[in-house]
């Protein structure tokens, strides 16, 4: 039965397995405090750029608006997403460091205030950024002592600029 799983998946593109994965998760019920279930106002996605052929970022941000997804991870601060989010306030943008930035963020200061300033900064006015993820699941592993200090680092510019943005990272 299992072996029938896998044969079944093999036959589908990554493509055709995106489109499905996320015509199923359009839509997300929870019960409300009167035991009714009620679609869900806020549905969020990992956005990856990984891949050949992708869809210019313009489109896609047009695509997940019409589909109502009000919270948007990107991987990176890729500046053509970033530049496509520009003037969508309604949807939150989770922004990640890059692991090889990792590094040199836990070092110092400045290098944490200017990737700061390279990568978030000119965004803040258009973009809603509400969170900033430092590392993708590098924790455990050789990195992920590089983790807390940046964290703390860009905790610490965040709040010493009163901004609405929270810290974190991710973990497998």
């Amino acid at each position: 039965h299992i072996l029938h799983r896998k044969v079944f998946i093999m036959h589908y593109s990554h493509k055709k397995l995106f489109l499905f994965f996320l015509s199923c998760i359009v839509l997300i019920f929870n019960y409300n405090s009167s035991g009714f279930v009620t679609a869900t106002s806020q549905l969020g996605l990992n956005y990856g750029l990984l891949g050949d052929n992708l869809p210019p970022p313009s489109d896609v941000i047009n695509l997940f608006k019409s589909i109502g997804i009000t919270k948007i991870r990107i991987f990176d601060p890729n500046t053509e997403v970033l530049d496509a989010l520009r003037g969508n306030k309604d949807i939150g943008v989770t922004v990640g460091v890059k692991d090889q930035d990792l590094a040199a963020l836990a070092a110092g200061e400045e290098a944490v205030n200017s990737w700061f300033a390279t990568n978030i900064e000119p965004y803040l006015a258009d973009v809603n950024i509400t969170f900033i993820t430092v590392g993708n699941e590098v924790i455990p592993g050789p990195m992920g002592p590089q983790v807390l200090p940046a964290v703390q680092s860009l905790t610490n510019l965040v709040k010493s600029k009163s901004l609405p943005i929270s810290v974190t990272t991710v973990v497998a």
